[in-house]
């Protein structure tokens, strides 16, 4: 309102109403903005108020109305001046507190792949471990499987070998006595009358045909011992057994061969490993009483409290010491014969 007053003094400078109303009105805006503490406004008021001033001619009034004003603008000047030192300093804080932000997100986000690359490593290192464990046991039990099979194979070997040494010794008594009955026709064919070659020629020939049967059985139970490496138990006749026995050593001469089974018992066993036993008992005997007059073999079978026993006897001269000790040592050697 005082500056619409002093505007229309400015154009009428003759009219005291019009500079006495901007004045009040100039005055009252003061009183207000000083109560309001608004320096914009109280600036504004003493321009006013010095344009007013000159137009009443008080310039010495209005020198103090302008540097009221001036004083007034200077506080703007400074207050501006302040807020916007203020405003950079709130905008440098601002930039700051962002950029630590950023700094602290991406040394959280550094963290979280430093923690993963562990978990990985150490989940990594948990599955080398399970590997080199299960690799290790693995290992152990091939290790095993094959210390098994090792032994498997030695037991293999070792039976095959007792059983060569069994055909060997089976075998070689009946091919014994053909060979003595061909040198003996070759060599001294005078000393055979016909009734004699042929005796020892039906003899020979039914020892062929027992030894036939015997390799025939032999062979046999030898590719099943390297199929199986194991007894078959089966109840067995020794009748049955004796019978056979008696077919195998019919080529014998000068002894005089006896089996007994008076009580007729049967025993459960491996039928050709009972043969192959009782054949190699009964060749040894043959061989020990070879030199003795009246030689004579028993071969028993009986039971007592129970038990089944089987005996193969001769009244040979027996045994040396040595050779007691060459069944129980297999590094002893007494010497070895043909026949």
């Amino acid at each position: 309102i005082g500056d619409s007053y002093t505007e229309k003094a400015a154009l009428n400078k003759s009219s005291k109403v019009l500079l006495d109303s901007a004045g009040y009105y100039l005055n009252k805006s003061i009183d207000m903005h000083r109560q309001l503490n608004s320096i914009r406004g109280l600036y504004d008021d003493y321009s006013s108020l010095t344009a007013l001033e000159k137009l009443r001619g008080n310039y010495r009034g209005a020198l103090g109305a302008f540097e009221k004003a001036i004083t007034y603008k200077d506080s703007i000047f400074n207050t501006d001046n302040r807020e916007t030192i203020k405003n950079l300093e709130d905008k440098r804080a601002i930039e700051v507190r962002d950029r630590e932000l950023k700094i602290n997100k991406i040394t959280l986000q550094a963290e979280e792949k430093q923690k993963w690359f562990l978990v990985f490593g150490i989940g990594l290192l948990v599955v080398i471990a399970v590997l080199l464990f299960y690799q290790n046991r693995s290992r152990k039990t091939a290790n095993k499987k094959l210390s098994v099979l090792n032994n498997s194979l030695d037991n293999a070997n070792r039976t095959k070998t007792r059983l060569l040494s069994i055909l060997n010794h089976d075998l070689r008594s009946p091919v014994n006595s053909f060979i003595h009955f061909l040198q003996l026709q070759k060599e001294s064919p005078e000393l055979l009358d016909d009734e004699s070659k042929m005796r020892i020629e039906n003899a020979t020939v039914k020892s062929a045909t027992n030894l036939l049967d015997s390799m025939e059985d032999m062979l046999l139970w030898t590719k099943d011992q390297m199929e199986t490496l194991e007894p078959q138990f089966e109840p067995v006749a020794m009748d049955k057994i004796f019978e056979t026995l008696k077919k195998h050593f019919s080529g014998a001469s000068g002894v005089s061969l006896v089996f007994e089974n008076r009580e007729s018992i049967n025993v459960t066993t491996d039928p050709n490993y009972l043969k192959a036993i009782l054949r190699n008992l009964i060749s040894n005997a043959v061989k020990a009483v070879s030199e003795t007059d009246n030689a004579e073999i028993i071969v028993s079978a009986f039971s007592e409290n129970g038990k089944p026993i089987i005996t193969v006897t001769d009244n040979g001269a027996g045994a040396t010491e040595d050779h007691f000790r060459a069944l129980y040592d297999a590094t002893e050697t007494i010497g070895a014969s043909h026949g």
